[in-house]
């Protein structure tokens, strides 16, 4: 029963298969980064903090004084001064 295909058939089958799963698997990943992506919309200090592996004064240094993180920096609404936000998607560039 093993033996009804050859090797270049069961080459061809192979291929074919391997094609199909890793098709199926980059599919999986790429919703799994979707939604990681839709959860974390938008990213505080601590977590950019521990995104990094970097201390929040070191992350204050580094990126929150970047012009384009100040550029996108939202804060709670209604104060000047509040817990600051940035959008992932932008953040993460």
């Amino acid at each position: 029963m093993e033996n009804f295909l050859d090797s270049s058939s069961k080459n061809f089958l192979y291929n074919i298969i391997e094609k199909i799963l890793r098709k199926m698997f980059e599919q999986v990943i790429d919703e799994a980064s979707q939604g990681l992506n839709e959860r974390a919309e938008y990213l505080d200090i601590k977590q950019l903090s521990s995104r990094y592996s970097m201390s929040v004064p070191e992350v204050e240094q580094n990126f929150v004084k970047d012009k384009r993180m100040q550029m996108i920096e939202k804060r709670k609404p209604g104060t000047s001064k509040g817990k600051r936000y940035w959008p992932a998607k932008e953040a993460i560039k």
